[in-house]
């Protein structure tokens, strides 16, 4: 079986891949899966793609993680977001890597940030 992509006469050799060929180029008997949200046009082949849609774009459908810090409204769609973010703004539960070396107060929350000051400050290399 021949078929033309891209401007080439092609030859498939098994006619699965000319169904997967009309579905993904020309949307041939694909059922889609549209955005309900006024105002959107995405369109999803799986369901689980639009619920992701959903989620990531319109917020919907998603379970947000608050920050418990008072007067900090952060909130993310990820348990290790949420953690990331109280690392990196708030100082909570993290454990700092300290230089080491004499007469150097330098701390981290990275041992790689550790070695990276040691090797440009101290010359030292591990």
């Amino acid at each position: 079986m021949y078929v033309m992509l891209m401007g080439v006469n092609t030859r498939l050799s098994k006619p699965v891949l000319l169904r997967i060929i009309k579905a993904n180029v020309h949307d041939v008997d694909v059922t889609f899966y549209l955005c309900d949200v006024d105002g959107c046009e995405s369109k999803a082949t799986k369901a689980s793609d639009l619920k992701k849609h959903k989620a990531a774009v319109h917020d919907l459908e998603v379970t947000f993680y608050v920050c418990d810090v008072k007067g900090c409204d952060y909130k993310a769609k990820q348990a290790c977001h949420l953690k990331n973010h109280k690392d990196n703004a708030h100082d909570l539960d993290v454990a700092f890597y300290e230089c080491g070396v004499d007469g150097c107060e330098y701390k981290a929350k990275k041992a790689s940030s550790i070695k990276k000051h040691k090797t440009r400050i101290h010359g030292i290399s591990s």
